[in-house]
């Protein structure tokens, strides 16, 4: 017997979708993974994971892989996806996005690995965020861009408020209309409130909007 709050799983082609309002799981409040196609999630309410994750959705040589939340809380990610396919990556979090436990990102997106640089462009939509170790951390190893536009407070009080490392050879971009700010960490050894890496010759374009405000305890406000 599953101890999430909603499982689902999708073996062979076809599509998947899921639609949900509040659900909480003691292990994940949400887990979906599909195989050769289309991953949708969304919820309308909010989602807690109190071992584990709040939304964690996997999709295995499929197409795009979209995430829509409202409130999600976990003990070590809140929100984390993870894409080996053809397609993009999309996560849209329009209310508050927290971790409990240590060490853990409030939002985490992967787009493939060294060993199978999968996936197209990424984005990531979101309002409120705080992670115990990033606010947001965001890795594509596929081929498109990374596009991450907050509006409200992102916090990552272990690390960074923002990571991005992008391999890929689309363009970083990180548009900041709230405050981001990286966590004190332990000293000397601290993140910064906006961290971007990417491969050589690559260049990224961090924007502040009216209202946006980046700083760190003690490292770089801006590291890219």
């Amino acid at each position: 017997k599953s101890s999430d709050g909603m499982l689902a799983q999708k073996l062979g082609a076809g599509d998947l979708t899921i639609s949900t309002a509040g659900v909480s799981g003691f292990s994940n409040g949400v887990v979906a993974f599909a195989e050769n196609g289309v991953l949708n999630v969304s919820s309308t309410g909010t989602v807690t994971g109190t071992s584990f994750s709040g939304i964690s959705a996997t999709n295995n040589n499929g197409g795009d892989l979209t995430v829509s939340a409202a409130d999600v809380s976990g003990r070590s990610t809140g929100i984390k996806t993870q894409h080996y396919g053809s397609g993009s990556t999309s996560i849209t979090a329009t209310g508050t996005v927290t971790v409990t436990g240590p060490a853990g990102d409030g939002i985490f997106a992967r787009n493939g690995n060294t060993a199978n640089p999968d996936g197209t462009d990424m984005t990531v939509l979101a309002a409120n965020v705080t992670g115990t170790d990033d606010g947001i951390d965001v890795r594509n190893y596929g081929s498109g861009a990374v596009n991450i536009i907050t509006t409200g407070t992102v916090r990552g009080t272990g690390n960074n408020g923002i990571y991005v490392n992008n391999k890929g050879a689309g363009l970083t971009s990180v548009t900041v209309s709230g405050l981001v700010q990286g966590g004190p960490g332990v000293y000397p050894a601290t993140g910064s409130g906006i961290s971007t890496v990417t491969g050589a010759g690559k260049s990224s374009i961090i924007t502040l909007n009216a209202g946006g405000v980046v700083g760190n305890y003690y490292g770089d406000a801006i590291s890219n």
